[in-house]
Formats: structure tokens, C-alpha cells, sequence
């Protein structure tokens, strides 16, 4: 229970912080539809690359 006490705390307090970036009104209902702005165009009979993810040695990314 004091976890979430904790939680609600440090978000009201983050609400009051930011209060600019929230508008005065809060509109009603979902947003209207819009288009899709982004796609990825593909090629006919092109394979899709299945290729495993990149790897690195954890000794290699250590940061001196």
C-alpha cells in the first residue's frame, strides 16, 4: 500500500510540475481517424530477411 501511496505522490507531483503542456480542456471521446502517414513499401516476390539479432561479446562493449 505505501508503494502505490508513493506512486500517486510522485505523479500528481510530475501533473503539477508539467501543467503547461497539458491543455485547460480535455476533449471528449476518442480522437477522430486519421490516415496513415508511414509505410514500408514492399517488392513482389522479394524473400524477408530472417536474420538472427545482432550480437556483441560482453567483454568487447565494456567501457574502459
Amino acid at each position: 500500500m505505501e508503494v502505490i501511496r508513493v506512486y500517486v505522490c510522485h505523479t500528481i507531483s510530475t501533473f503539477v510540475e508539467f501543467t503547461y503542456v497539458f491543455p485547460e480542456e480535455v476533449p471528449y471521446g476518442l480522437s477522430l481517424l486519421r490516415g496513415t502517414e508511414n509505410q514500408i513499401d514492399l517488392i513482389p516476390s522479394s524473400p524477408i530477411l530472417n536474420k538472427p539479432d545482432y550480437r556483441t561479446n560482453p567483454e568487447e562493449t565494456k567501457e574502459s
